[in-house]
């Protein structure tokens, strides 16, 4: 699997600071531009965050919900425990950080993935959106994850 960059951090509360790394794209290829649509973007002025802080050993609870919304990409066990491996390894204050398109009932959103690694071990898991209907889905898949 290839990595990729494909933005810098975003201006949070609480993360000033913190170190963006790479995160791997996953398993199953790409749209072709035949392929592409209308995508909602993302408006950080008009944005809703849904979010799970978890153990690092139970982030792919978590990062199987985000797989659910993924309009592009199928998520394979691999890459989601290529993902723990890398947020493992990361120092406390340290994110993997992406945008990807979710689908949703009005069609494709841009959202932005970031995953941080806190100084106490645990992962937190923030999906960000312009679109709070997406966000309130997110986040009750999230919670029943977590449960």
């Amino acid at each position: 699997m290839r990595r990729v960059w494909l933005l810098g951090l975003i201006g949070l509360v609480a993360l000033g600071g913190c170190q963006v790394r790479k995160i791997e794209e996953p398993a199953g290829g790409t749209t072709t531009n035949s392929e592409e649509h209308h995508v909602n973007p993302l408006d950080m002025s008009n944005s809703f965050l849904a979010e799970i802080t978890t153990e690092v050993d139970d982030l792919g609870k978590g990062l199987k919900v985000v797989s659910e919304f993924d309009s592009h990409h199928k998520w394979q066990d691999d890459f989601i425990q290529d993902t723990i491996k890398e947020i493992k390894s990361s120092v406390g204050g340290q994110a993997l950080e992406s945008k990807m398109h979710m689908e949703s009932d009005r069609g494709a959103e841009e959202v932005q993935i970031k995953i941080i690694k806190a100084d106490d071990g645990k992962a937190i898991l923030r999906v960000i959106t312009s679109y709070k209907p997406l966000s309130d889905q997110i986040q009750a898949g999230f919670d029943k994850a977590k449960s």
